[in-house]
């Protein structure tokens, strides 16, 4: 949005953008390289393998023999190790879940901040072209008021006063009636 709109960003160098743009690309590949390696079919093939490896160890583990508490003991560090891994794993899933909807919010929050800002730019526009219309029709009545101060006539100047002043009282009265 930037590139294809460089006026209206001049505090961002080309440097900055170049930066930003890597930074955004990298993330996207790193959070995609996590989630293929997550999904993948060597990790999917591994917790099947472990828990099958699982529930041998638990049939052989029957208590037979001297070292029958032993290998409990392992079969339950492998469990609980397993369990951990899979809170890990869904810890992960939900933070990457959060991490999407935190960009696309974002996004969005962008999206609006730009519309905003173009009506916004807009506006000032169309009250700049007002103020020049303004600021023409000023110099026009103070070009005109001009030459009337510049008359030398008093008795004219005298009864432009007075019939203003009088306007102004029928306005007055035209009101309060």
């Amino acid at each position: 949005m930037v590139e294809n709109n460089r006026p209206k960003f001049p505090g961002i160098t080309n440097p900055e953008l170049g930066a930003r743009k890597v930074f955004v690309d990298d993330s996207t590949f790193i959070v995609a390289e996590i989630k293929k390696s997550m999904e993948s079919q060597a990790v999917c093939a591994k917790l099947a393998k472990d828990e099958t490896d699982a529930r041998m160890a638990t049939q052989r583990s029957m208590p037979t023999s001297a070292a029958a508490p032993k290998d409990q003991s392992n079969s339950d560090f492998i469990r609980n190790q397993r369990q951990q891994t899979h809170q890990i794993i869904d810890q992960q899933d939900v933070a990457l879940t959060d991490l999407g909807a935190s960009v696309d919010r974002l996004g969005d929050m962008g999206r609006t901040i730009n519309e905003e800002l173009r009506e916004q730019n807009q506006m000032l526009d169309e009250l700049d072209d007002d103020l020049d219309d303004a600021g023409n029709k000023m110099n026009f009545v103070m070009a005109k008021l001009a030459k009337l101060l510049k008359t030398k006539d008093g008795c004219l100047l005298w009864t432009i006063f007075i019939l203003t002043a009088l306007l102004a009282i029928l306005i007055a009265l035209t009101i309060w009636t």
